[in-house]
């Protein structure tokens, strides 16, 4: 439920940016009360990367119970629009969701124990199992930029804010086998901060940013069912954290359009605990220690329009 209501929510904030940014340039800049600057963007981007997560069991210590692996392969469109009321002081709404998602391969890896749940009990032969998934992802961002130093085209600031992201995947067995599901969704919380240097000439213009995050959380749900087989985890993971950079260059295109590249690259890892059933696999209600990591990179094409 909460990733169809994440999903929601982002869907509808990048179409308040796209209608927002084609406002104000229709408008034009005279008709911008009090000399407010607005930045619009609009980005087309390819996201790819890995993602695994897995949990240990609490009796047997070092032994990995349940993994989890994604790799996927994103068409994404996003939407920035920031606001500079005042020299010193900007706000910036971001938002992001993939588009013509298709079916891709996902791995399940499952240890099951055999006889009592104890430091000599014999595993089972690991069983890997492959899936036809589809990965839906979507994100929103609200930020503020306080900038601490501006001048011959140079600009420094430091930047705070917070970031909901969600990554949902469906599927079933590669295999056809009927009635046998799968739902898994990582639901990231993200207050971060950062600092960005920014570069404005008359032909061309760029932004670096660096962004981390030691303060955030995930919520997990993982649900499958394989014939007679089935799993349920849920829980969430707060210790550990992200850094992510982002890189835009773009060159003048027409008055108050650019048109570049934008890169962006981010690293996660957590850990938390997690509670489920799987009396197939000799699971009970005991709490995991879990992980989740995850190493994913965008590029793609980036046009601006700024008054």
């Amino acid at each position: 439920m909460w990733g169809r209501i994440l999903s929601c929510r982002s869907l509808k904030a990048v179409a308040v940016l796209f209608i927002l940014a084609g406002f104000v340039s229709v408008a034009g800049a005279e008709s911008l009360p009090w000399n407010i600057g607005v930045d619009s963007s609009f980005r087309v981007e390819f996201l790819f990367g890995h993602q695994i997560f897995r949990h240990l069991d609490p009796k047997l210590l070092n032994v990995t119970r349940f993994v989890a692996t994604y790799d996927p392969r994103l068409p994404v469109l996003a939407g920035t629009v920031e606001i500079t009321p005042f020299p010193a002081i900007s706000g910036r709404l971001v938002g992001s969701i993939s588009v013509a998602e298709s079916a891709g391969e996902h791995v399940i890896t499952v240890s099951t124990i055999t006889g009592s749940q104890d430091a000599t009990s014999p595993f089972t032969p690991t069983d890997k199992w492959g899936w036809d998934v589809k990965t839906d992802f979507s994100s929103w961002e609200a930020a503020g930029l306080y900038h601490l130093w501006s001048g011959g085209g140079y600009r420094f600031s430091f930047t705070a804010g917070y970031r909901q992201q969600t990554w949902d995947y469906r599927g079933s067995p590669s295999n056809g086998l009927p009635d046998s599901p799968l739902h898994d969704s990582y639901s990231a919380h993200i207050p971060f901060i950062g600092m960005q240097t920014s570069m404005f000439f008359p032909w061309w213009k760029a932004r670096f940013e660096v962004l981390g995050s030691p303060f955030m959380n995930v919520s997990v749900s993982n649900a499958f069912q394989r014939g007679s087989f089935g799993l349920q985890f849920d829980g969430n993971l707060s210790r550990g954290g992200l850094v992510e950079l982002q890189m835009t260059g773009d060159v003048n295109l027409a008055p108050n359009v650019f048109v570049g590249l934008h890169g962006r690259y981010s690293y996660q890892e957590l850990y938390g605990s997690v509670s489920g059933t799987g009396p197939a696999a000799g699971l009970g209600d005991n709490p995991y220690t879990a992980f989740l990591g995850q190493s994913f990179a965008a590029v793609g094409l980036d046009v601006t329009v700024m008054f």
